[in-house]
């Protein structure tokens, strides 16, 4: 006998133990709420085109502004040009700009022209020929850290500096800094590194260079007594184990914030320069 009363909302039919069939479903919202990008400069909501003509007048009259100044400050270095004249306005270097000018030599003379042309400059970083600013010496703990321009006589007159390395024994790396510009040079960061070379004297197969140290420091324009400083930078103790090889090479740069260097290289950058070394 079945029940003549319909069943109650919200429950199922007492017929159908799987309940009621379910009804359409419901169709797709408005989906989740992107808020507006905002607009910023060259931003993903910059939308409008840029107007070229505007640009262009501006960057017109900005160099307009620029050549009279140029003028202006060529005028109070160097005085005004015939009869009252603007002066000629001179291009100014690295070298005689107000920047700093870091250089490590790679040769007695080399004042930081790169690149170095190889067939007329000594050949670089082999014996004596080496970079004259890279200085090994025997080690003493009360070295200070930075040495005045004349650290390297005082190394020599000390007989401390040599020319080769023992194996098992500590050497203190030095380097000689120079700032040819004429503004000072700020937090300038010297480091260098040591390798050996292959058992056969080349640098094929050799070992991976070491890092030795670094030190960051401070060097006035060139006209001041502090224009150039030895640095203690690392020490360097080459193990037996490499034995037997002949020697290897002290590499060394500086630079700094507003004097970057490009290349490790020394024969293209001031801011490197190598030593060859032997072991015995």
């Amino acid at each position: 006998m079945t029940d003549p009363r319909p069943p109650r909302p919200g429950r199922p039919d007492p017929g159908d133990p799987l309940g009621p069939a379910p009804g359409p479903r419901p169709g797709p919202g408005p989906g989740p709420f992107h808020p507006p990008i905002p607009w910023t400069p060259f931003g993903p909501g910059d939308t409008a085109a840029p107007d070229v003509p505007g640009i262009l007048a501006r960057v017109a009259k900005t160099r307009t502004a620029l050549e009279a100044a140029q003028v202006q400050l060529t005028q109070l270095r160097h005085g005004p040009g015939p009869d009252g004249t603007d002066p000629r306005v001179r291009p100014v270097s690295r070298a005689d700009g107000l920047w700093p000018f870091l250089v490590i030599r790679s040769y007695l003379g080399d004042v930081g022209a790169r690149p170095i042309d190889t067939p007329s400059a000594p050949e670089i970083g082999h014996g004596e020929f080496g970079s004259p600013d890279i200085v090994v010496t025997t080690t003493d703990p009360t070295d200070k850290q930075v040495l005045g321009r004349d650290g390297v006589a005082a190394l020599h007159s000390q007989n401390r500096i040599r020319k080769y390395m023992n194996y098992d024994t500590t050497y203190t790396i030095w380097v000689h800094v120079w700032n040819l510009g004429l503004a000072p040079a700020h937090g300038v960061r010297v480091r260098a590194w040591g390798f050996a070379n292959a058992p056969d004297g080349s640098f094929v197969n050799s070992p991976p260079k070491v890092f030795l140290g670094g030190t960051e420091i401070d060097l006035g324009d060139r006209t001041s007594e502090d224009a150039h400083l030895l640095v203690r930078t690392g020490t360097w103790l080459v193990p037996a184990a490499l034995a037997p090889r002949w020697g290897g090479g002290i590499q060394v740069v500086a630079e700094s914030m507003s004097d970057v260097m490009e290349t490790a290289n020394p024969l293209l950058d001031r801011h490197a320069a190598f030593f060859a070394i032997p072991f015995m």
